[in-house]
């Protein structure tokens, strides 16, 4: 583990799964999938033992759900170079939490909305920066 992932307590989607396989959604689509396999791979998951051949097809099942089902529970507003503004999103899906920001690839997870929250400000600082001088700007100028 780097020194980055501890400072911000970044996690693999890997090491969620225990944790991911008690959820409905997950249960229900790695049976529709599995079927009769489904059993010992969802068990492997609740387990932590390692998926082995097609079964690793379960992570993916899992990556699409917590892509997919998230939901937003805090917007960080942010400017692109260019002046455009876009939104840092930090996502939930059970107990994980990541960040969506639109032309960035996820690939960090925590385990609070805190750490995702810490992280996302320090990685789009400079975005974040550009969109409260901006909002400062506009705050002078209204002002008599």
């Amino acid at each position: 583990m780097s020194s980055h992932e501890k400072k911000f307590g970044i996690r693999s989607l890997e090491s969620f799964f225990t944790a991911l396989a008690d959820r409905e959604s997950v249960d229900v689509d790695i049976r529709e999938r599995f079927q009769e396999r489904a059993p010992s791979i969802l068990g492997k998951l609740k387990e932590g033992v390692a998926l082995v051949g097609d079964e690793i097809g379960a992570g993916d099942i899992i990556h699409r759900l917590v892509t997919d089902r998230s939901d937003i529970v805090d917007t960080i507003e942010a400017l692109d170079p260019y002046g455009e503004p876009f939104e840092i999103n930090i996502m939930k899906y059970g107990p994980v939490y990541w960040i969506r920001v639109p032309e960035f690839e996820n690939t960090e997870y925590f385990d609070s909305q805190e750490k995702a929250n810490r992280y996302a400000e320090s990685m789009y600082r400079r975005f974040i920066a550009w969109e409260r001088a901006q909002k400062g700007r506009a705050t002078q100028k209204a002002r008599p």
